[in-house]
């Protein structure tokens, strides 16, 4: 009996140390998402299979070879003036209106990237491209320009305040990203400065 209380109680230590875990990795998994897509930003590279199992393990519902587009969202004026605190708050608000606003039509995947600016890969959802049919890519593109301009309408509306929202052309994932996201700075400080 003294044997299957020991077994017991270690099994169930494991199963609250495994229940700790898949809520830490909960807790956390923005952040890693955010950090796995700042390291292909920066140009980082994976190989396939370690790319795909990330993407899997992070459940994030982009595969290679999935077309993509960038959203590029500077927020400005009363943002800018904001304490780290009030402004994290924001920048939050801000990634829950894109994801509410895209939903059903476009995968949204989020992070912050080095020069402070809100990163929004869109890939468009398959079972939406099906939908469309063969003018889909087309089409897909014009909904994700008005969502675009929904979600700038939405932050000044809801969060009192302007942002500049820049979108790139579509590429393909994962080789595109570097240059898609050069691009778009480059395109964001000729036209805003």
């Amino acid at each position: 009996v003294e044997e299957v209380v020991i077994r017991l109680r270690s099994e169930r230590e494991q199963d609250q140390s495994y229940q700790r875990a898949v809520q830490a990795l909960r807790d956390h998994l923005p952040k890693i998402r955010g950090d796995l897509l700042n390291d292909l930003l920066q140009g980082r590279r994976f190989s396939p299979e370690r790319l795909k199992e990330k993407l899997d393990m992070l459940s994030i519902p982009v595969k290679p070879a999935d077309p993509f587009a960038f959203m590029l969202v500077r927020l400005e004026s009363p943002f800018t003036e904001m304490d780290t605190s009030s402004l994290s708050l924001i920048e939050y608000a801000v990634g829950n209106m894109a994801e509410e606003i895209f939903e059903g039509r476009f995968h949204v995947w989020s992070c912050k990237d080095v020069h402070e600016y809100l990163v929004f890969l869109v890939a468009a959802a398959e079972e939406k491209l099906l939908e469309l049919g063969e003018n889909g890519q087309e089409e897909a593109n014009e909904q994700f320009q008005l969502l675009a301009s929904q979600l700038q309408i939405s932050i000044r509306r809801y969060l009192k305040g302007s942002a500049s929202i820049l979108v790139s052309g579509w590429g393909t994932f994962p080789q595109d990203i570097h240059s898609r996201y050069q691009g778009m700075l480059s395109s964001l400080r000729k036209q805003l400065g």
